[in-house]
């Protein structure tokens, strides 16, 4: 589409500081959960995430997705969009222990809202997994690591890049 292809051709660092100015002054002007400000802080957390800053825009994502839950509810597609997105952040950070409390924290809310088997659910349990697992919490992390596996294999068959990924995750 056409806004796909005028994205990829955005200079990611000169967009940064008008979307920082653009999230100011519309958690001023309308408050931090106003879905103008929402939709204006996930576009600044798209661009970091652009320019490899995922350590900046991780709590972005987690404001918006909670800021999401707060205004619209559960079922809202902004906050499922706003869930999604937080996964697919939390899948390109290191599994730090900030990221294990994020992930903590939005786990029960991706299943509540898009199901136990969905594949943002799934990507956030994994990253989960790993990063308990990070932190010598193996018994923690092996149901969440077996969880995954089954949903994934259910999905997408055994020979799935994802599932022998994760079945290698599970083993190690």
């Amino acid at each position: 589409s056409r806004g796909t292809v005028e994205r990829a051709n955005v200079d990611h660092a000169q967009a940064l500081p008008l979307f920082r100015r653009a999230c100011e002054s519309l958690e001023r002007g309308l408050g931090h959960e106003h879905p103008h400000t929402l939709v204006a802080l996930a576009s600044l957390a798209e661009c970091l995430e652009a320019l490899e800053q995922v350590d900046a825009a991780l709590p972005m994502r987690e404001r918006a997705l909670f800021a999401a839950l707060r205004s619209d509810g559960i079922e809202h597609p902004r906050t499922l969009w706003s869930g999604m997105a937080l996964a697919r952040c939390v899948q390109r950070h290191a599994p730090t222990a900030a990221v294990l409390a994020v992930c903590e924290r939005a786990l029960p809310v991706l299943e509540r809202g898009l199901g136990p088997e969905h594949p943002a659910t799934l990507a956030c349990t994994t990253r989960l997994a790993e990063c308990l697992r990070g932190q010598d919490r193996a018994g923690d992390a092996l149901p969440l690591m077996r969880r995954a596996v089954e949903a994934y294999e259910k999905a997408l068959g055994r020979t799935h890049p994802t599932v022998v990924k994760c079945r290698s995750d599970l083993a190690g």
